[in-house]
C-alpha cells in the first residue's frame, strides 16, 4: 500500500480535490452538512427475517 498511497495523494493534489481542510469555518460548514445527511439515515438496518422450514 506504500506507493499507492502517495499515488492517490498527488492525483487528489493535481485534480484539485482537498483532502485537509485548514478553515475552520469550512470543517464546521462541511460537519453540519454531514450531520443533515447523517439525520436522514435510519439508525440501524436489520434484515428481514425469514421463516425457517423445518418441515421434513
Amino acid at each position: 500500500m506504500g506507493c499507492s498511497l502517495g499515488a492517490v495523494f498527488e492525483l487528489a493534489a493535481i485534480v484539485g480535490v482537498p483532502l485537509f481542510t485548514p478553515d475552520p469555518s469550512m470543517m464546521t460548514m462541511q460537519a453540519a452538512s454531514l450531520e443533515r445527511t447523517l439525520s436522514l439515515l435510519p439508525r440501524a438496518v436489520h434484515p428481514s427475517r425469514k421463516a425457517v422450514k423445518d418441515e421434513f
